[in-house]
């Protein structure tokens, strides 16, 4: 399935499913915005989050768990984890996923619609990208992840398909006749 991004075949056919599984899952995800219009992406339903609230939140989460993975390929895990915490100094208290989550998502939120689908868009091609460069090895390198623990990489390229599904399927709840 071609799509808007510029896309290298990996030489690695699980590399290259997992890429064709993001690629699916984020068109669902965009497909499912068309059905909006700009006041309904902007009204408050998940939790009191819009639809372009939970966009910023897959931009952001996307960048988040990008620059993770590249640190499981460099560094061991407890420094993976301070290293991407010191990138946030602004955070301040214990970590906890949702406040960390909501104080992401602000950040984007403040840049309005076309932003957060720049932003978007931008994740996910910087994800597709690292992907080609890639060993069939490097899938195996281990971190904790902040919700789903200990992760490889795989899981981590994984985690990304499955935010999207579950938060297209947000969406598309929103969408649903009621």
């Amino acid at each position: 399935m071609e799509t808007w991004y510029n896309r290298r075949m990996s030489s690695i056919p699980e590399i290259e499913t997992l890429k064709n599984k993001l690629t699916l899952e984020r068109g669902k995800l965009l497909a499912a915005l068309d059905a909006l219009s700009e006041a309904a992406r902007a009204e408050p339903f998940l939790d009191g989050w819009a639809v372009n609230d939970v966009l910023a939140h897959l931009a952001q989460a996307e960048i988040i768990n990008l620059k993770f993975a590249k640190l499981m390929l460099t560094r061991d895990a407890p420094v993976q984890l301070r290293k991407v915490a010191a990138e946030y100094p602004d955070f301040t208290g214990p970590f906890e996923l949702d406040r960390f989550n909501a104080y992401m998502t602000d950040k984007l939120r403040a840049r309005g619609f076309e932003n957060i689908l720049q932003t978007l868009h931008a994740a996910r091609a910087e994800t597709l990208a690292w992907m080609d460069t890639l060993e069939a090895e490097q899938l195996e390198r281990r971190g904790v992840h902040a919700a789903w623990g200990d992760q490889t990489v795989r899981g981590m390229l994984k985690i990304l398909a499955l935010h999207d599904k579950m938060h297209t399927q947000d969406i598309l709840k929103k969408t649903a006749p009621q």
